[in-house]
């Protein structure tokens, strides 16, 4: 079980480490799920999306140079992706009757064509060659 108020303790803590503004919460209803918004500064908004599997406050040091820096009139906007930081995990769809919950595999449009050699990146010569 996560403890949603030792999480907002060291993500404020990595907020002031980089001498910034604790930024406000907000948050995004979503029908599988509730996803976590952070937002600092004023002007044109930028959204930061982070990769996995961290968190948001993984953007601090950019999106807080970005909001308050020489570029201060935007907003920046982090997100915590589901299922990361304080985001709800996203929950799959519920399926419907008569229908599996997983598609089944497409084939591929290269299926029909022969694959091309990989080039070789080495200039050693194949087993049972020599180079001069």
């Amino acid at each position: 079980m996560r403890d949603d108020a030792r999480y907002r303790a060291a993500e404020a803590a990595v907020w002031e480490r980089h001498e910034l503004p604790s930024p406000t919460e907000h948050w995004v209803d979503h029908p599988r799920g509730r996803i976590r918004v952070l937002a600092r500064g004023e002007g044109r908004p930028v959204l930061f999306i982070h990769g996995s599997p961290t968190a948001g406050a993984s953007l601090v040091p950019l999106a807080g140079a970005l909001a308050s820096g020489p570029l201060s009139g935007l907003r920046v906007l982090v997100v915590d992706r589901p299922g990361c930081g304080l985001s709800d995990p996203l929950d799959p769809p519920p399926a419907t009757s008569g229908s599996s919950s997983t598609p089944p595999p497409r084939p591929s449009p290269r299926s029909s064509r022969p694959t091309p050699p990989a080039p070789r990146m080495s200039s050693a010569a194949p087993p049972g060659e020599r180079r001069p």
